[in-house]
């Protein structure tokens, strides 16, 4: 119910934005593929578009790292760096992940995009990718974790709804922080993202508690979510396999904003964003319940 809730309201979105770019003619699901089929959205599948890609993913931490201080107190003392995935294992690899700098900060942590032709993001999708992956994502909650005051296995723990919850969230944060007012398809890219984790939200309970077979699933997919129908059976193979792992995003941000509607109506005028993030990100990760109960 809560995916179907969220699908409804993000459709509703994209249809504004998409509207508001003067997007208006024939299905939604055909103007997003037209986006996408756009070759200005895509950087060219060489080695100068592969560095373009980095170089504008480099950009985007380094005006994203100006900006943290508005959201948060407590920073990650160890950079992070973009590489792009080995050529070697690109074409079985995902889209992009982070990997966990040293404690000692002499290796920073790395935020690999896969830059493989037809693996590559969109120019609308990078951003969103980005801030996931490496700052105020991945990176942010790793790195502060590592470099606390927490005993040694907490330091140490992954607990998936929590870690992708947050990352999700961080996409939600830098739109907060205004990243795309001059960048609306940019925007876009977001709010796909949304609707990727919400359409999770169905498709996992769908297929192991609602009794959905497996075409089912990947219809749903591909009508919900505007994607073809290559990339649904990927997506729907990946949750077969992974029970409730897909539900971890939302799951893990919609936890993560109830958390801050309850300290903002408890606290009032007194409630500030950064020691809340601080608050979040300094116990580690920590299972929902916990997040939930405090």
């Amino acid at each position: 119910e809560m995916g179907q809730e969220l699908l409804a309201s993000l459709h509703g979105q994209i249809e504004a934005l998409l509207r508001q770019q003067g997007m208006s003619k024939g299905k939604l699901s055909d103007r997003i593929a037209a986006l996408r089929a756009d070759p200005a959205q895509s950087y060219p599948a060489t080695e100068a578009g592969a560095a373009e890609a980095l170089a504008e993913a480099t950009r985007m931490i380094e005006e994203m790292r100006a900006r943290l201080p508005s959201m948060f107190g407590t920073l990650p003392r160890n950079d992070v760096v973009v590489r792009r995935i080995p050529p070697a294992t690109e074409q079985g690899a995902a889209g992009g992940f982070y990997d966990l700098g040293s404690i000692d900060g002499t290796r920073p942590g790395t935020f690999y995009m896969n830059l493989a032709p037809g693996r590559q993001p969109e120019r609308f999708g990078l951003p969103t990718l980005v801030y996931h992956e490496a700052i105020p994502g991945h990176h942010m909650h790793a790195s502060i974790q590592q470099e606390s005051n927490l005993p040694l296995i907490r330091k140490t723990l992954w607990f998936g709804a929590f870690n992708e919850g947050w990352a999700h969230y961080a996409e939600q944060i830098a739109d907060e922080m205004g990243v795309y007012e001059a960048n609306p398809l940019g925007r876009l890219g977001y709010l796909s993202g949304a609707l990727f984790r919400a359409m999770r939200l169905v498709v996992d309970t769908g297929l192991h508690a609602g009794g959905w077979s497996r075409d089912e699933a990947i219809a749903f997919v591909v009508e919900k979510t505007f994607v073809d129908k290559a990339e649904a059976t990927s997506e729907v193979d990946r949750y077969c396999v992974l029970p409730g792992q897909a539900c971890s995003y939302m799951l893990g941000r919609e936890t993560i904003n109830a958390a801050r509607r309850r300290a903002r109506s408890a606290l009032g005028d007194r409630f500030d964003i950064r020691i809340f993030h601080d608050l979040i990100l300094g116990r580690g990760s920590i299972p929902m319940y916990q997040l939930s109960a405090n």
